[in-house]
């Protein structure tokens, strides 16, 4: 809203306020399918991003929020983090609003034109074990602590018993997904340790011919460029 009113010369709701002039802003926000022209929600989703990234250039503003829910969350998460990178290598502002922490990941390959921020936020704890969430409307650095998506079944008024039955159901994916983690480190680190001792061996010289030693080589170097 504050790069439109200033670019038409208006006032804006901010003290002080510097801002870059805009060849177009665009916007993609909500969610809805097409059922006259047989289009999905995600099917919609994309052609408008399609058209955001075809007309966009690198002075253009572009707002895009929760891109790739419409999908499973491999493929959202997967689609976001492309489009954000396009956005990268063509240097255009963009908000880029997402429920994927993976996300963050682009910000660590790209510092100087990638910020990460949330919003900040006050949690009071209750008698019942939960906690009243209070969003105070500002940016804050880094990524959330939480969704807070059980502080928003409370708001909807969804059953306590609903609620609480979530609650533990989100815990024990939280547990699972932990575990399925570490079981990855532990056979990533397994495979590096094995494949470093064959490296060190080929190196060395140990048993095979030459040519089975310098295939042996290359394999284990390429192993741990990944």
């Amino acid at each position: 809203m504050i790069a439109v009113l200033a670019q038409i010369g208006s006032y804006v709701p901010a003290t002080q306020c510097r801002i870059s002039l805009f060849d177009s802003i665009f916007t993609r926000m909500g969610a809805a399918d097409d059922v006259a022209r047989g289009r999905s929600t995600f099917m919609v989703e994309l052609s408008e991003t399609s058209e955001v990234l075809r007309l966009a250039t690198a002075r253009s503003l572009i707002i895009l929020d929760e891109l790739g829910r419409g999908t499973s969350t491999n493929d959202g998460q997967a689609i976001a983090a492309a489009v954000l990178e396009h956005l990268v290598a063509k240097e255009s502002t963009c908000i880029f609003v997402t429920h994927y922490p993976a996300l963050a990941l682009v910000a660590k390959r790209y510092p100087d034109s990638v910020s990460v921020n949330h919003m900040a936020c006050l949690e009071t704890p209750r008698e019942d074990g939960h906690a009243d969430v209070t969003f105070l409307y500002r940016l804050a650095d880094g990524l959330a602590s939480a969704s807070h998506g059980l502080n928003v079944a409370r708001l909807a008024e969804l059953p306590d018993r609903i609620i609480e039955v979530a609650r533990v159901k989100g815990q024990e994916l939280r547990r699972a997904t932990e575990e399925r983690t570490r079981q990855r480190q532990v056979s990533r680190l397994a495979e590096i340790l094995k494949r470093t001792a064959l490296l060190s061996a080929a190196k060395e010289g140990r048993g095979g011919s030459q040519e089975d030693k310098e295939r042996l080589l290359d394999l284990c170097e390429a192993a741990l460029a990944r």
